[in-house]
Order: C-alpha cells, then sequence, then structure tokens
C-alpha cells in the first residue's frame, strides 16, 4: 500500500514540476508574454497582454506592462489608454509607479502640444511630490509660456533650489523675473545662463534689456556692441543697432546718438526695411531734439510724414514743432512742448513686452492655468492667508494680503492700468504697510510719485495725506496717486480739497482695477 502511496505522490509531484517548469509559461498569457519580451517578440507579448486584460479589465499590472511596451514602441495613443485606465483602476504597487505613469501621461500631451493636459498630471505630480524635478521644471516652463508669471515664478525658485540651473533652466528663470519686474534676479539668472553658454545671442541680449531697465546703460551698451560686431541677420541686427542708438541717448552722447540713428536709417534704406525705415525716421526726430538740432528733427519728422502721416501722432508733433520753432522767443523746452516728449520716447523706444515676444518661451496655444493650479493648489492643502490662490469675494482682500514681492508687482500693474509706467521702486519705511513708487504717465511723460496703503480696520486722518503732499514736492513730481483700502477722515477728506497734487484712488476703485489682474 505504501509503495502505491509512494508511487501516486512521485507522479504528482512530477506533474507539478514539470507543469510549473514547462506548461505554465506555455498556458498562462502572463508567462508567455514574459518569455516573448525576453526574445524580442513584442508584437506576442501585446497579444498575450490583451488576453489577460480581456479576463479581468482591471488587472492593473497587465494595463501598465502594455503600457510600456506602447510606449517603447512609440504607440503613444495606446501607452495613454492604458496608463490612463491604471489611475481609473487605482492601484499601485513597486513596479506600477503612479508618477512614472503621470510623467509619461504628460510627456506623451506635451509630444502633441496639449499644454494643458501635460500641465495637469505634471502639476498633479508636485501635490504628493513636491521636489520632483521633472514637474517643477514642465510646470515652470508651461506657466511661462502661458504667461502666468507669477505662478511661474513660483516653481522656478523651487526649481533652481533644487539643482543647479543648466542653460534653459537659468534664462527662463531671467525671463520669468524680468517679466515680474524682479530685475536683480533677472540679471542675475542670465548672467548664469550666459556662464552656461556664451554664444547664446538671445542671453546677451537679455542681459543688455535686464541692465537698461536697471539704468546701467554703459553695461548694457557693452553687451550691444559685442552683439553687433558679430550678428548677420538683418532683423536681429536692426534691433541691436537701434538700441545701440538708444542706449547712446540715454547716456546723454547725443551727437553719437544721431550719428547711430542715421547710420541705422541708411542700412534701413539699402536692405528695403520700409517699416523699420519709419521706426528710424520717428526715432531721430526726438535724437536730434536732445541734440537740440530742430530743424534737423523737423525735416526727418518731414520726411516720415511722406511716407505716413498717420503713423503714431506725427503730424500734430510737425505742427507743434512748427510754431515752437517760429515762436519769438526762441525754440521752447517748457513742460507743453514737443520736445518734453522726449522723455517719453526714450523710455518707451521699445514696447514693455518687447524682450519677451522675440524671447521663444511664449506659448501659441493658451488655456486656463491658473484654475488647474488653484485646484492642485487646494486639493494637496488647505489655503493659508496670502496664498497665490486665495479665493475671496473681494479683490482688495485677496490683494492686501499678498506677499512684499508680489505686491510691488500687482501694484505696478495696477498703475499701467492708470495710464503710468514704473520707474522705480522706493524704499519705504514699514514694508508691511504698502509700497512707495516713482512712475512716468504715459501721455505726458510728466513724474508721479505713488504711494499705496494696505491699512485695515483704520482710517486715514489729515497727517498722512499731508505728509504725501510734501513728499510729492521732495521728488519733484508733477501729481501723486494715493492708492488706499482705508476710508479717510472728516479731516482727511477736508484737507483733500487743497491738496491740488494728490490723487486719491480708494477701496471702490481699486477693486475695480484689480479686476483682471488678481483673480478669483
Amino acid at each position: 500500500m505504501m509503495v502505491f502511496f509512494f508511487i501516486g505522490a512521485v507522479i504528482v509531484l512530477g506533474g507539478y514540476i514539470y507543469y510549473s517548469r514547462f506548461l505554465s509559461k506555455k498556458l498562462d498569457p502572463a508567462k508567455r508574454a514574459e518569455e516573448f519580451i525576453k526574445t524580442n517578440r513584442i508584437r506576442d507579448a501585446v497579444y498575450e497582454y490583451r488576453k489577460l486584460i480581456d479576463a479581468n479589465p482591471f488587472d492593473f499590472i497587465s494595463h501598465f506592462r502594455l503600457a510600456e511596451i506602447h510606449m517603447s514602441l512609440g504607440e503613444y495613443d495606446d501607452a495613454a489608454k492604458h496608463y490612463t485606465q491604471v489611475l481609473e483602476i487605482n492601484k499601485f504597487n513597486l513596479e506600477v509607479s503612479k508618477i512614472k505613469i503621470e510623467k509619461n501621461l504628460a510627456k506623451i500631451f506635451l509630444s502633441r502640444d496639449d499644454l494643458e493636459n501635460s500641465f495637469r498630471y505634471y502639476s498633479d505630480i508636485q501635490k504628493y511630490e513636491p521636489s520632483d524635478y521633472d514637474s517643477l521644471y514642465y510646470c515652470a516652463f508651461i506657466a511661462l509660456g502661458q504667461e502666468e508669471y507669477e505662478i511661474s515664478q513660483r516653481y522656478f525658485d523651487l526649481l533652481v533650489r533644487a539643482k543647479q540651473p543648466d542653460f534653459e533652466t537659468a534664462f527662463g528663470a531671467g525671463m520669468c523675473s524680468y517679466q515680474n519686474q524682479k530685475t536683480a534676479d533677472a540679471i542675475g539668472y542670465f548672467k548664469t545662463a550666459m556662464e552656461k553658454n556664451p554664444e547664446s545671442d538671445i542671453a546677451s541680449l537679455a542681459m543688455a534689456f535686464a541692465q537698461r531697465r536697471k539704468r546701467d546703460f554703459k553695461k548694457a551698451q557693452s553687451l550691444v556692441e559685442k552683439l553687433v560686431a558679430k550678428i548677420s541677420d538683418p532683423s536681429i541686427l536692426f534691433v541691436l543697432m537701434r538700441l545701440d542708438a538708444v542706449l547712446h541717448s540715454h547716456l546723454k552722447k547725443h551727437k553719437e546718438a544721431v550719428s547711430k540713428f542715421e547710420a541705422l536709417l541708411n542700412y534701413c534704406r539699402k536692405n528695403s526695411m520700409k517699416e523699420e525705415e519709419i521706426t528710424v525716421l520717428y526715432d531721430l526726430g526726438f535724437a536730434c531734439l536732445f541734440d537740440e538740432q530742430a530743424n534737423k528733427a523737423y525735416d526727418y519728422w518731414n520726411k516720415l510724414a511722406e511716407i505716413d502721416r498717420n503713423y503714431r501722432n506725427i503730424q500734430s508733433y510737425i505742427t507743434e514743432l512748427r510754431k515752437e520753432m517760429n515762436d519769438s522767443s526762441g525754440f521752447q523746452k517748457g513742460e507743453n512742448s514737443v520736445f518734453e516728449r522726449t522723455t517719453t520716447w526714450i523710455e518707451e523706444a521699445f514696447p514693455q513686452n518687447f524682450l519677451w515676444n522675440i524671447c521663444g518661451l511664449k506659448a501659441d496655444n493658451k488655456f486656463d492655468l491658473r484654475s488647474i493650479a488653484s485646484i492642485a493648489k487646494s486639493s494637496s492643502e488647505k489655503l493659508s492667508e496670502g496664498s497665490d490662490f486665495m479665493f475671496v469675494d473681494n479683490l482688495t482682500e485677496k490683494y492686501c494680503a499678498l506677499d512684499g514681492e508680489k505686491f510691488r508687482i500687482v501694484s505696478g500693474r495696477i498703475l499701467e492700468k492708470l495710464g503710468f509706467r514704473v520707474t522705480e521702486f522706493l524704499t519705504t519705511y514699514k514694508e508691511n504697510d504698502g509700497v512707495d513708487i516713482l512712475a512716468t504717465e504715459r501721455s505726458t511723460g510728466n513724474k508721479a510719485l505713488v504711494w499705496v496703503r494696505r491699512w485695515r480696520k483704520t482710517k486715514i486722518g489729515e497727517i498722512p495725506l499731508r505728509n504725501f503732499a510734501q513728499a510729492i514736492n521732495d521728488n519733484k513730481a508733477r501729481t501723486g496717486i494715493f492708492i488706499t483700502t482705508a476710508p479717510f477722515t472728516e479731516g482727511a477728506n477736508s484737507a483733500l480739497e487743497k491738496l491740488s497734487k494728490v490723487r486719491v484712488v480708494s477701496e471702490e476703485e481699486l477693486n475695480t482695477l484689480l479686476q483682471g489682474v488678481i483673480d478669483v
């Protein structure tokens, strides 16, 4: 009896061993798929994994492995379908990594130029892996391309802390800082970019514009000179030559500036650059006025009017200049003269977004990135006071809760909506109270002093207003703008009637101005 039992056990064990070593590999689709992959029979492996998924649609491992095969073959649509299935099943293990799946989905959408879904996955990774370099990198650049500079800045700040920036990161961070009016930071990043790639023309040009904004015209002009010597592309060379001439005007080298503009005019005519020629004729009029050559300015503007009499406000300028030249008291430089507008011309020779528009980082396809970023932020943690994405009914409440740097940026944008250009942020006695700004009115070129005060739970009395009026005079400003979120006392309202230089932007008007500047 024992003999028969022993023989039966041997047969069973032998059968098990034979099955596990040989038959199971032939009958089990998962093992067959693994064997096919080892022998590079990829399509056969795909077939086996599909059999497994047909038998069990919730087999997340087979979905993942099938997605990985499609990804390796460049079959991104099929890969995306199976990766998405895994996320919907919501099961993961050491092999099936959620972060890897979301990264691959983000890459797939990025390859399709679907920036919205790519950003959606990268920002989701940030919820549970905030130090992940890839997600930080792409969130920073996608947000920058969408011109969401404040959101982009948050990612870039984390990115450069995580790793020594390469050229692309340094240049992107520099452009983001530049657009956020953080000029010193922008210069630091552009310097790093130039160190990483000394041959980069766009990094050198960006540095020149940043130095110009800093009003370090000599450094800017030195960079431009080097670029002019090595650039041959006519359109780029035009920008550089024009910037060089403008910088000479900034440096008060007016004769050299006129000479450079005239050389640029000849260059435009030689290369049949008609639109550029018009721009230079316009520039030459103001450059000649700086050099006190009114007759020459008059001649250049007349040549411009012959080509395009509707260009900007040229006909009015010609008429006013002729009157001033014929005035018996001689050529005037008063506040209402054409000469007074030279200051506005030189400051606005290049539009605010000129560098941004040529840097190559702006995305063609736009989407509502801010709403995705807000959802990502709110789903990962409760929004703290002062957060980028705090939702409130009153925009001024959110404005007052911003940190110091963001408060400065938004204040500058408010001034732009009021028709002013920020020329300098002044040192404020108490930074938590607000910010002091020197600005220039775009239409007149007049200087203005701006105080922005985010005082709450108080009333503004007469003394702060009189101090402001004195500060306007001390800074030799033509006017003053007092932007506040607090109401005035009766004494302050009475004082305002006598303070002719002071304009007040109250909380109600401020809330209107903040629309489109701070999203709710």
